[in-house]
């Protein structure tokens, strides 16, 4: 049997089916050792990013969240975290902050994971803390109370709360002049 016709400027024979992914491929080896070493710290800097977040996000659904109610009695306005924070925050189902300053005479609702908190509230700094998460927050005018489902922690010292799955507290920060 006569060979097939090949036309003029065809190739003789079929070209090999190349994936799209070996072009990028190609460029990446014609780029310098450092580019692509960052390159590879960049990739798996985002991998490990998505996998813990993942993992956050598995386990939040495991804890279970608590709603704490916090009334602002006559101190400056207590402001959620700032707007990508806030938004990253709120992407996990336990936890949840108010969208705006909770102002003198007003309240707000948080969602925050369940489980053990160890607080400290004194004179113009509060810290808390819950496994490994420590948080720092400032006062701008002097504190009168700060009671939480009651109970005074001003002044008293590291403060162990235990905020159960599906339960709901009542915070009060209350400020002089």
């Amino acid at each position: 049997m006569p060979a097939p016709l090949v036309l003029p400027g065809s190739p003789g024979r079929p070209t090999p089916f190349v994936p799209p992914i070996l072009p990028i491929l190609g460029w990446w080896v014609a780029w310098p050792l450092a580019a692509r070493i960052i390159s590879l710290l960049l990739a798996l800097l985002i991998a490990a990013t998505v996998v813990v977040g993942g993992a956050l996000a598995v386990a939040s659904f495991a804890v279970g969240s608590a709603e704490v109610r916090l009334e602002n009695a006559g101190c400056d306005p207590i402001a959620p975290p700032p707007g990508l924070v806030r938004r990253l925050i709120n992407l996990l189902p336990v936890f949840a902050v108010p969208a705006r300053a909770i102002g003198p005479g007003e309240a707000g609702t948080y969602r925050v994971p369940a489980g053990s908190y160890t607080v400290d509230i004194r004179q113009g700094e509060a810290r808390f803390s819950w496994r490994f998460v420590d948080q720092s927050v400032t006062y701008s005018r002097p504190l009168v109370s700060v009671t939480f489902d009651g109970e005074e922690l001003l002044e008293a010292g590291e403060t162990r709360l235990e905020l159960d799955r599906g339960s709901e507290h009542t915070a009060v920060v209350t400020c002089g002049p």
